[in-house]
């Protein structure tokens, strides 16, 4: 067992190679001992002002720029573990991490505002007088929970060194120096773009928030720094698609596709048209970031590959029996990925991390991931035993949705269930039992106060009752589709009148999944959200052959402002862009 911590790999490469340049963001570019220097004096301050302790959690609130990369490392170098919380979660989440984390301190703005004025006292720059073991945390990370709240999943630095080795090795990364940051520190992925590249020896570009929410302006940014290695989750690859692989991708030399299924759809156009060399790879956050891999040029057959070499998957039936080759079963993994448990979670822990049947002393992980061995020892993934989903890359426990739900005056009953196609799901359909009439802004509002929004259900369909199997289970065969049922938006319906507000009422009603929009319904309360935005974009664009940025489109939310900015565009011609051809989006 290598009992390298994440701060040794650093250590090692700040020695290596101190006047490389580690992080690059906005086109501001920092060296390694930068990034040393400033977060040692940052360790120091936290040591002596917040007096942190061994396995302390601190957490992590800030925007993406450079100091949210030193206060990783600072907390580290302390002793601690990060926690992230994302500073636009709703406040009854960020509030129940904090409680549940118990952290000794939050790393904000104000916080490091407060450090800077003292920061010279700092300036000699001497490492934490720490000593962190391998078996030490790194981080918590929070996932959706079934029981109405999310669970920290404990990860230990030598689960991250060990995943950190094997795939600079096994994935062909070590002659490969620029890699993109695009994820929010909330998914464990974040944790590849980020250490893997500052532990390795490689230069981060940590892509800020403005430009990864403008699909032209995130890939100008990739092309624009060289991109080598860059990591998306399906959907997110499905926002980009068009404009990624609008012209050739020079410098880019891997895509590392995962967080969800990848769509049949999007793998034959990556196998089929593209030279990219594209990885599909698959992992639970409880095993640490990713568990096996696919070259998808490698076969015919979509799969999530074979476990890297630091992992194992058994694939078991319910009597924790190994399934024959074709036969489907429960994937179970173990190795060096295995995270410590749940936070404050003792039973959860031990149903979910069981021992190995064979092999004494250790443990493995119980996914709820169903796949198949395929005669050639992949694995081919067939879906979940349970109601867990993935929307946009993060794991979504729907029975934390309809408890939130049901905690709403007079909804006696609820259900979630996802919407989309080709195993991607895009959208969640609220089913709920009330005698009171809600129009679709309430319900959103509600569920907003304690869900971040990738959790919001997009429709809500309201019905006198849930419709039940003989065996008390929800009948979804019963539930009605979404055609004609959504839930006003509260808003009287003005229909289009113009030719523009009828081809762009047109649009949203095909991205919406509705039958009628009026030109006055706000894009949110239609259950509008930021993967529905970029669609959106995309065929605003080629129907009118404008350039139409996101921001304006988040300016603009409703049909009647959008039309009147368009025909603007038309009289005052800015007509800027290129019709261009694109997968189904």
């Amino acid at each position: 067992m290598d009992k390298n911590t994440i701060i040794d790999l650093f250590n090692k490469q700040v020695v290596k190679t101190p006047d490389n340049t580690a992080l690059i963001v906005d086109n501001k570019c920092f060296t390694y001992k930068f990034l040393d220097d400033n977060s040692n004096q940052l360790a120091n301050y936290l040591l002596e002002n917040c007096e942190i302790q061994l396995e302390n959690l601190v957490g992590i609130k800030l925007n993406r720029d450079e100091w949210m990369i030193i206060s990783l490392l600072s907390v580290l170098k302390s002793g601690a573990a990060y926690v992230p919380i994302d500073i636009h979660y709703p406040k009854q989440r960020q509030d129940f991490i904090e409680k549940d984390t118990k952290c000794k301190t939050i790393i904000n703005q104000e916080f490091l505002d407060k450090f800077h004025l003292v920061s010279s006292v700092y300036s000699d720059h001497k490492p934490a007088n720490v000593l962190v073991s391998s078996r030490n945390l790194a981080y918590v990370i929070y996932t959706s929970g079934s029981t109405g709240n999310p669970k920290g999943v404990m990860i230990e630095h030598r689960s991250v060194v060990s995943f950190l080795r094997h795939i600079d090795v096994q994935l062909e990364f070590e002659d490969l120096n620029i890699v993109a940051a695009t994820t929010n520190l909330t998914f464990d992925i974040s944790v590849l773009e980020i250490f893997g590249t500052i532990c390795l020896g490689k230069t981060m570009i940590l892509v800020s928030e403005d430009k990864l929410s403008d699909p032209e302006m995130f890939v100008e940014e990739i092309k624009k720094n060289k991109v080598e290695v860059l990591q998306l989750t399906p959907s997110r690859l499905q926002q980009l698609v068009s404009v990624l692989f609008k012209s050739p991708l020079l410098y880019l030399q891997k895509l590392l596709v995962g967080g969800e299924a990848l769509p049949k759809e999007m793998y034959n156009f990556l196998n089929e048209q593209t030279n990219l060399e594209t990885i599909n790879v698959y992992g639970p956050t409880e095993t640490t970031i990713w568990s096996s891999f696919l070259d998808i040029k490698s076969t015919d057959k979509l799969s999530i590959g074979k476990p890297f070499e630091n992992e194992y998957i058994y694939i078991l039936n319910d009597n924790e029996l190994p399934q024959p080759i074709g036969v489907v079963g429960e994937l179970h993994i173990g190795g060096a990925g295995l995270a410590r448990g749940y936070l404050n979670l003792p039973e959860l822990t031990m149903e979910k991390f069981i021992k190995n049947p064979f092999i004494e002393g250790d443990r493995l992980y119980k996914t709820g991931d169903l796949g198949r061995w395929l005669a050639d020892g992949r694995i081919e993934y067939m879906g979940r035993k349970d109601d867990q989903l993935k929307v946009r890359g993060y794991r979504i426990e729907v029975g934390e949705i309809e408890s939130t739900l049901l905690r709403i005056p007079e909804i006696t009953d609820a259900v979630v269930l996802p919407y989309g196609n080709d195993n991607l799901v895009t959208e969640l359909i609220a089913y709920f039992v009330s005698n009171k009439d809600y129009d679709i802004k309430t319900l959103r509002t509600h569920v907003g106060q304690d869900l971040p929004d990738y959790m919001i259900p997009g429709h809500y369909v309201r019905l006198e009752y849930i419709p039940l199997t003989n065996s008390g289970k929800v009948d979804k065969r019963l539930l009605p589709s979404l055609e004609g049922l959504s839930l006003e938006t509260g808003v009287e319906y003005v229909a289009p009148k113009s030719e523009t507000e009828k081809r762009l009422a047109a649009i949203w009603q095909d991205v919406l999944v509705s039958d009628r929009i009026g030109v006055h319904d706000d894009f949110f309360d239609l259950g509008g959200n930021s993967l529905r935005m970029t669609r959106i974009l995309f065929k605003i664009n080629n129907e009118f052959e404008v350039n139409v940025s996101l921001r304006i489109l988040y300016r603009f939310i409703t049909v009647y402002e959008l039309a009147e900015f368009i025909e603007t565009m038309y009289e005052n011609e800015e007509i800027v862009s290129d019709k261009f051809d694109s997968l189904k989006l």
